[in-house]
């Protein structure tokens, strides 16, 4: 019998396949930025919310619907839990308006450096949730404190 780590969501979480479709097809009834997203090191500045988030699918091998939540026409949760990454998707700078993120059950060691990145490269900080228990990470409780001090509810 397989069993699943599925976090509960309310119907009005869900991504419509219609918003799907428009999402996918460059048309979204609520359209996702198209502005150019302040520079990474690794060239992420191009792309857009839209990109980012069919990378990331691509990365993780979902369905778009099954790891975002979008309101209006962004992205503020990414459900990248149980994907087995060692790394830390590079895609997520990409999403000034996220507000949750689950990245627990993965193999990630270290999140930190890239994490500060995020939450200083963001206009105005708008995560919220940081959801990172079950990975073999190496943080010090100090490392904790910071991201804890910008408002950053941390799950170890």
């Amino acid at each position: 019998m397989k069993t699943y780590n599925l976090i509960p969501r309310k119907e009005s979480e869900y991504i419509t396949q219609k918003e799907l479709e428009d999402l996918l097809n460059n048309t979204p009834k609520t359209p996702i930025t198209e502005k150019p997203i302040p520079k990474t090191p690794k060239q992420y500045n191009a792309l857009t919310e839209q990109e980012a988030i069919q990378e990331l699918a691509d990365l993780v091998k979902k369905p778009v619907e099954s790891i975002c939540k979008i309101e209006n026409g962004h992205v503020v949760r990414l459900y990248l839990h149980s994907c087995n990454l060692t790394e830390f998707p590079e895609q997520i700078q990409c999403f000034p308006y996220l507000r949750k993120l689950y990245l627990h059950n993965n193999q990630l060691e270290s999140i930190l450096p890239e994490i500060e990145e995020y939450t200083e490269n963001v206009e105005k900080l708008t995560l919220k949730e940081l959801h990172i228990y079950n990975n073999p990470l190496t943080l010090l409780p100090e490392e904790i404190n910071v991201l804890r001090k910008k408002g950053i509810r941390v799950f170890i």
